[in-house]
């Protein structure tokens, strides 16, 4: 099923479907009786409203628009205009309706205007909304039909197309459901087409009368697609001054900052909640996992160098056991060997600094709420790959002594992520990648029986 859970007004639209569906059933009928008993005073009129029973779209246009010549003050008569162009945009196929149903919007408009200059508006003031509302529905509901017809089916072009046209149809006859175009922008993104959701995206926003900071995050994230960072960062700085407390647009904003490289913003703009909020165990858990993303960068770059320090120590070791070893190459090899372990070292202070800061808020996040088995989980993760980081060393290192000691330092700290594992995996039994983890754990660690229970439960 095709969902869209993350735009604000979603609820209060299944609300407002539901109860437009009921409009549905009575305003036809309340249409019908008035095509047929009501009088205008206006041939003109009279002449529209026969010539739409006899579906002459055309004749009963010319009629409307001649009654608006006579008296353009007349509500009447724009009511009709608005309701003829809706009734002939209904019959034309679903690409080309949205041109008539902009015009009858428009003449809606008008109408609507000069029924509440009136005293006492006429019946028709009334079916207005109820017209506009219909003619949603039928839109929305036809494009929602398109976009689930096979759940289990990946959309063509033509579904793709067909939903996008009813989906612009139901914004034009409704343009203050800026929701409507929440989900235009949803389906272009599903069609992979960044820059028409983009634009749509940016319309929502513009026009937000109560702004909503999914627009917010929609925008930002596409213009970090396009790699307009300084947009992208505008954008979320905006969104987070109208939703200071937003966790969705401080993360993007932190994630922005780590794609350019400024890390250190990344922690501090999330940094920012925790004081704000000291209680608030989500935004520990957020901001104790976003230190540790940094650590991550910094470990991939940090396990590529240790894997040069391992191939420079075997270059050396070989060049050495040769009868005439070349003293020039061995001291290149020397002199970068230095160079990496410098370099090695400092990656690993400052890993080290992040990582005990990102335990401590992930720690303070248990501590506040303890039955998030993510955020064990997230602990689990920061033990199990330190363990993985001392074995790296161990790889590095041509010193066999030194070498145990790095190995014994990697189990332990393998041990001291089980808990928090199994505590996951019990507070979340039927996630599958918990016993996945635990399984490699179990297996690294010898635990035969404790690996073969979690490789069960992994689905394996």
């Amino acid at each position: 099923m095709v969902t869209f859970e993350n735009y604000d007004n979603y609820s209060r639209f299944i609300k407002d479907t539901r109860m437009k569906s009921m409009f549905n059933r009575l305003g036809m009928t309340a249409l019908a009786i008035l095509v047929l008993i009501s009088c205008g005073g206006d041939p003109n009129i009279e002449s529209a409203k026969l010539n739409l029973s006899r579906r002459d779209y055309n004749k009963a246009l010319e009629s409307a628009d001649a009654a608006i010549a006579m008296t353009p003050a007349n509500p009447l008569a724009h009511y009709y205009r608005a309701f003829i162009l809706l009734e002939q945009g209904k019959r034309q196929p679903v690409g080309e309706r949205e041109r008539f149903f902009i015009k009858a919007d428009s003449s809606f408009e008008v109408a609507t205007t000069l029924y509440e200059a009136q005293p006492q508006p006429g019946k028709e003031y009334a079916l207005i909304e109820l017209n506009r509302v219909n003619t949603w529905v039928e839109e929305y509901n036809a494009a929602i039909n398109v976009l689930n017809a096979d759940p289990n089916a990946e959309l063509n072009e033509e579904q793709y197309g067909k939903s996008i046209s009813h989906l612009s149809n139901a914004f034009a006859i409704l343009p203050d459901s800026l929701s409507t175009l929440d989900i235009l922008g949803e389906v272009h993104l599903m069609r992979n087409d960044d820059a028409s959701a983009l634009s749509t995206f940016q319309r929502a926003l513009a026009a937000d009368g109560e702004p909503s900071p999914f627009r917010y995050q929609r925008v930002g994230q596409l213009k970090m697609r396009a790699q307009a960072f300084a947009e992208a960062e505008s954008i979320f700085k905006d969104g987070i001054a109208k939703f200071p407390d937003n966790i969705e647009l401080v993360q993007e904003l932190a994630d922005l900052y780590i794609q350019s490289g400024e890390s250190d913003k990344a922690i501090g703009v999330l940094g920012d909640l925790v004081t704000r909020q000291p209680e608030n165990a989500q935004y520990h858990l957020v901001y104790g996992i976003q230190i540790y993303s940094v650590t991550q960068e910094l470990a991939d770059g940090l396990r590529n160098t240790y894997t040069s320090i391992e191939e420079l120590n075997r270059s050396i070791r070989e060049e050495e056991r040769k009868s005439r070893p070349d003293r020039t190459l061995l001291a290149q090899y020397r002199a970068t060997l230095t160079q990496y372990t410098a370099e090695a070292t400092e990656a690993e202070a400052r890993m080290n600094e992040l990582t005990d800061k990102a335990e401590y808020e992930l720690k303070k996040s248990i501590e506040l709420t303890d039955t998030n088995p993510f955020a064990y989980n997230a602990l689990g993760t920061i033990y199990y790959n330190k363990g993985l980081g001392f074995f790296d060393k161990r790889n590095a290192t041509s010193d066999n002594a030194q070498a145990m000691e790095f190995d014994k330092m990697g189990r332990a700290a393998l041990e001291s992520s089980l808990p928090f594992n199994e505590k996951a995996a019990e507070l979340d039994a039927a996630n599958t990648e918990y016993w996945l983890f635990l399984f490699r754990i179990y297996t690294m660690l010898g635990m035969t029986e404790k690996a073969l229970e979690a490789q069960q439960k992994a689905g394996l």
